[in-house]
C-alpha cells in the first residue's frame, strides 16, 4: 500500500519530461538527420517558403490561406509518371531563357529536339511556388519566347491548367472561378469571374472547366453543366445551353439515358419522362453521381468546316468522359447530328482534325497504357495515332493532343510533351520541379511561324492602339497580373 502513491508520480515524470524530451529529440533528428516524416513534410515545406519569399500569391494571402492552399487544394498537389524520355533513353537539355521570364520559377525545364520549326504553346497545371505562371510559348530548339500569367484570384487557387487557344491566338484559360483570355502577348481581353460561391465540381456547382474553344471573337466554354458562349470585343454573354436543354432536345436517342435514374418530383420511381424535363425537372433530381462530366467543348471552325461535308462551320464537338461519348449538335436546334461511343475509355479532348477526322485522346483509365485515336465520322472507321503501350506513355485522368499537320501528333503524357509520328519523335519536353518530381502539363499546341508572327503582330498593334488612344493612363503604373 506504502508503493501506491509513487505510480502518479512516475506517470507525470513521463509525461512532462520524458514524452517531450523524446519529441525534442524526435524533432533535432528529423531535422538534421532526415527522420521520418522527413520525407513526407520537406517538399512540402521547401514550396510553401519560397512561394511566401517569391511569389505574388504568397505576397496577398494570409498565413492560414497559404496552409489551405498548401494541405487541402488538390489541383494544385497533382502529377503522375512519365517514362517516354527514361525508354528512348532522351538525352535531354535545359530550356534556354536568355530573357529571363521564368527566373522566379524553381522548376525544372528540359527538352529535346530533332526537328526544330515552330512554336510550342504549353498551358501548366499550376503547381507552387509558381501557380499564378499560366503559359509558356517554347521554341523548337529549346528557347522560352514568352510567359503569361494567369490572374491572381482573391477566391482560392483552385485551378485547371486546361485551355484552348484560337485561329486568331487568343488564349483561353478556364480556372473554376473564372474565364480568362488573353492575347499571345499576355495582355488581357476578357475576364468573366465566376457568380456563385459553389466551385463546380463532380458535375455540382459553377464554374468554368476543362477546354474550351472559340472563332474570331467568339469563345465557347463549359460552366457548371452549361455551355456558354462570350464575345470577347463586347465582354458579353451571347449564348447558354443547358445539359438538360440538350438531353431534352433528343428523345429519340437514349445516349444520355444510363445516367439518368428513374425518378418524379416525388422520389418516385419509373415514372419521369422527358416532357418532366422541360417542365422543371432538374437533372440533379434523377442522376447519378456525376452524370456526364463534360471536358471538352470544340467549334468547328469555317476553315476546318470544308473538311467535314456532314457538318457545318459552328457544330460542337462534345465530350462527355463518365459515358465515354462524344457527339456533335447544332447548336441552333441542339439536335445530336453525330455520336461515337464504345471505342474508348473515359476520352479527353476530341478535336475536329486538318484529315477530316476526329482526334481523340483515349485515357483508357483502368488500362496499363493510354492512346490517341483518330474516327471518321462518315465510315465510322477508327486508326491508333499513337500506341501507348509502344511509346510507354499511361494518363490516367485529364491529357490532351493537337494534330498539328497531317502526320505528326503532338500530345501530353503527365509532365511530359511529345511531338511525334508512330516511328519518330521530333520534340520533347518535360516540366520537373527542382528535386526531379514530375508536375503537370494541361494543355499543349503548335504553332507555325506564320501563325506566331502573325498573333505577335497583331497582339503587339493592338497594344500600341490602346497607349495611343488611352493617352491618361499612365504607361509606368503597373498592372495587375
Amino acid at each position: 500500500m506504502s508503493e501506491e502513491p509513487e505510480i502518479p508520480r512516475l506517470v507525470r515524470m513521463i509525461r512532462k519530461v520524458i514524452i517531450p524530451a523524446l519529441f525534442f529529440f524526435w524533432g533535432i533528428g528529423v531535422a538534421g538527420f532526415s527522420l521520418f516524416p522527413y520525407q513526407l513534410i520537406s517538399e512540402p515545406l521547401s514550396d510553401l517558403q519560397r512561394w511566401i519569399n517569391g511569389s505574388a500569391e504568397g505576397e496577398r494571402l494570409s498565413f492560414g490561406e497559404k496552409i489551405e492552399a498548401l494541405l487541402i487544394d488538390p489541383e494544385l498537389r497533382v502529377s503522375g509518371e512519365s517514362k517516354i524520355s527514361e525508354r528512348l533513353k532522351l538525352p535531354l537539355k535545359p530550356v534556354r531563357d536568355p530573357q529571363g521570364l521564368l527566373k522566379q520559377s524553381p522548376r525544372k525545364l528540359s527538352y529535346y529536339s530533332t526537328y526544330a520549326p515552330g512554336y510550342y504553346l504549353l498551358f501548366y497545371i499550376p503547381h507552387l511556388p509558381d501557380a499564378y505562371f499560366g503559359a509558356l510559348i517554347l521554341s523548337g530548339d529549346g528557347e522560352v519566347k514568352r510567359v503569361i500569367k494567369r490572374p491572381i484570384s482573391d477566391r482560392g487557387r483552385r485551378v485547371l491548367g486546361q485551355g484552348g487557344v484560337t485561329e486568331d491566338g487568343l488564349l483561353i484559360f478556364n480556372s473554376y472561378f473564372s474565364l480568362y483570355v488573353t492575347d499571345i502577348c499576355g495582355e488581357q481581353r476578357l475576364h468573366i469571374p465566376m457568380e456563385g460561391e459553389q466551385t463546380f465540381s463532380q458535375g455540382v456547382g459553377e464554374g468554368f472547366h476543362h477546354k474550351a474553344s472559340g472563332e474570331g471573337s467568339l469563345i465557347w466554354t463549359w460552366f457548371g453543366n452549361n455551355l456558354r458562349q462570350y464575345d470577347v470585343k463586347t465582354q458579353s454573354l451571347k449564348r447558354e445551353i443547358s445539359l438538360t436543354e440538350i438531353v431534352t432536345a433528343n428523345p429519340e436517342l437514349s445516349l444520355f439515358e444510363p445516367r439518368l435514374i428513374k425518378s418524379n418530383h416525388r422520389g418516385g420511381v419509373g415514372q419521369w419522362k422527358y416532357n418532366d424535363l422541360r417542365n422543371g425537372l432538374t437533372l440533379q433530381k434523377i442522376s447519378l453521381h456525376d452524370p456526364f462530366h463534360q471536358n471538352d467543348v470544340d467549334v468547328l471552325t469555317a476553315d476546318r468546316a470544308q473538311r467535314f461535308p456532314s457538318f457545318l462551320a459552328g457544330d460542337l464537338l462534345l465530350s462527355f468522359r463518365s459515358i465515354n461519348l462524344i457527339v456533335v449538335i447544332d447548336p441552333k436546334t441542339l439536335k445530336v447530328k453525330w455520336h461515337h461511343s464504345g471505342h474508348f475509355s473515359r476520352q479527353h479532348d476530341p478535336d475536329w482534325g486538318v484529315n477530316g477526322e476526329i482526334i481523340i485522346y483515349d485515357n483508357r483509365s483502368h488500362q496499363k497504357y493510354s492512346r490517341i485515336l483518330s474516327v471518321d465520322p462518315q465510315s465510322q472507321r477508327i486508326k491508333t495515332l499513337i500506341d501507348g503501350e509502344e511509346w510507354g506513355f499511361y494518363q490516367f485522368a485529364q491529357g490532351n493532343q493537337h494534330l498539328s499537320d497531317e502526320s505528326r501528333v503532338l500530345f501530353t503524357n503527365n509532365s511530359e510533351v511529345a511531338h511525334a509520328t508512330n516511328d519518330r519523335l521530333d520534340f520533347y519536353f518535360k516540366y520537373e520541379n527542382d528535386k526531379g518530381k514530375a508536375l503537370d502539363i494541361g494543355t499543349v499546341y503548335h504553332i507555325n511561324e506564320s501563325q506566331y508572327q502573325r498573333w505577335v503582330n497583331d497582339c503587339s498593334a493592338t497594344a500600341k492602339h490602346r497607349r495611343e488612344t488611352s493617352p491618361h493612363v499612365d504607361p509606368s503604373t503597373p498592372r495587375e497580373e
